[in-house]
């Protein structure tokens, strides 16, 4: 049997068994539940890939879906071999030269819009040739849009080794899962994403219309 375990507002129909609750913050607390509920043991390394599931899902802890009881399940974690310094150390201090390079030209393209609310950048196809980088190095790139001063809707648009416009919204306040919908995507509602078999120039038009939209005040 499938069973498909998940917390967002939107999921795929796999045509499985569902295990979703989403007011959960992370994936991997479902998962835990699950492996309790078995009597399952949790060997040091499923606690690691657990404890990074949530800290993913929940920015490291620091945002508004981190509660009490992340930070109680994340003791858990510890107690069981995970080990937060080493495995941060892995993901976010050991950046590649390709993925710096790849930084670089994202922070290049930066631009603002909608009275400095919405900020957006993009990576192209041939960025990837012109770096050495891969697909993977533009995990959490989207991040840079949204820590400009004053915007609330970050942007990253991706060209796709194979075709199509991936884009990842960040947010502040406005339910960008709502947005993503509108392309066929989804996810949280300050963190969602979207594919667009389209071109660059077309689905930055698109997709910045309905952000600007959606950030419209309500007549």
């Amino acid at each position: 049997a499938k069973v498909v375990i998940d917390h967002h507002m939107t999921q795929d129909d796999l045509g499985a068994v569902r295990f979703v609750d989403t007011t959960a913050e992370a994936t991997g607390r479902l998962v835990y539940e699950a492996i309790q509920a078995l009597g399952a043991t949790l060997p040091a390394e499923a606690a690691s890939d657990l404890f990074v599931a949530i800290a993913m899902d929940t920015g490291w802890f620091r945002h508004s879906n981190a509660t009490a009881k992340t930070f109680a399940l994340a003791e858990k974690l510890v107690a069981a071999g995970a080990r937060p310094e080493s495995l941060f150390e892995h993901l976010f201090e050991q950046s590649t030269l390709p993925r710096l390079k790849l930084t670089g030209m994202v922070l290049e393209r930066l631009q603002v819009v909608c009275d400095g609310r919405v900020a957006y950048t993009e990576i192209r196809r041939s960025d990837y040739a012109a770096t050495g980088a891969t697909p993977q190095d533009t995990e959490d790139l989207v991040n840079y849009t949204r820590s400009l001063e004053g915007v609330e809707v970050g942007l990253l648009f991706m060209e796709q080794p194979r075709g199509g416009i991936k884009v990842s919204f960040r947010s502040r306040a406005c339910d960008v899962s709502r947005v993503a919908e509108q392309f066929g995507g989804g996810g949280h509602r300050l963190a969602s994403g979207a594919i667009l078999e389209t071109t660059l120039e077309d689905a930055r038009s698109r997709v910045l219309e309905a952000v600007g939209a959606a950030l419209a005040p309500p007549r």
